[in-house]
């Protein structure tokens, strides 16, 4: 256990969480190393910073804040009740055969985009993925975008931007502020 306030950083190696195992501390929990992550991660103050590769088969039932860095090769859910932010102006990138599966909150809170490349981005039904902001979701080379939840735009009064190789929808678009472009 940290003390409370203070950060643990992640730099380098592989992290196996055993399943239902917590982190309670108030401690943040950052990652500026390549990492793999395993099995049910819950992590108060999650966060994905420069210079950071996160990578692996995990379930996210905590807070991962995205401010930087890549998410890359593994199978990775965003568990009801969990929450994804993307954070601030840094370029992100998203490849390397992932998937990434949301059936929870995403919140993109900042004006930087993320390219995907090898890439599958599933909204699941019950996940709900928040625009509060006018960026992008590239394509960097293959990447697939299907929403079978809510996808609503909900700030910055210019333009979000999907340009997927494939875009399939099955689940409800909202805007409500701005545009929402698929290119």
């Amino acid at each position: 256990d940290a003390a409370p306030g203070g950060t643990l950083d992640y730099q380098s190696g592989s992290f196996w969480f055993d399943p239902g195992a917590t982190v309670t501390a108030t401690t943040t929990n950052r990652v500026t190393g390549n990492i793999s992550l395993n099995g049910t991660v819950s992590l108060p103050n999650f966060e994905l910073a420069t210079g950071g590769y996160l990578f692996g088969t995990f379930t996210n039932t905590g807070t991962l804040t995205w401010t930087g860095g890549s998410i890359g090769s593994g199978d990775i859910l965003i568990a009801s009740g969990g929450v994804l932010n993307i954070a601030g102006a840094a370029e992100r990138s998203l490849g390397g055969t992932v998937r990434l599966n949301n059936a929870g909150t995403i919140n993109w809170l900042g004006t930087g985009g993320v390219a995907g490349t090898a890439a599958y981005f599933t909204n699941l039904a019950g996940g709900v993925m928040n625009l509060q902001n006018d960026a992008g979701f590239y394509r960097g080379g293959t990447l697939f975008v299907h929403n079978a939840g809510l996808l609503r735009k909900t700030g910055g009064a210019g333009t979000f931007t999907f340009a997927p190789t494939t875009f399939n929808n099955t689940g409800t678009i909202e805007v409500q502020s701005g545009t929402l472009n698929f290119d």
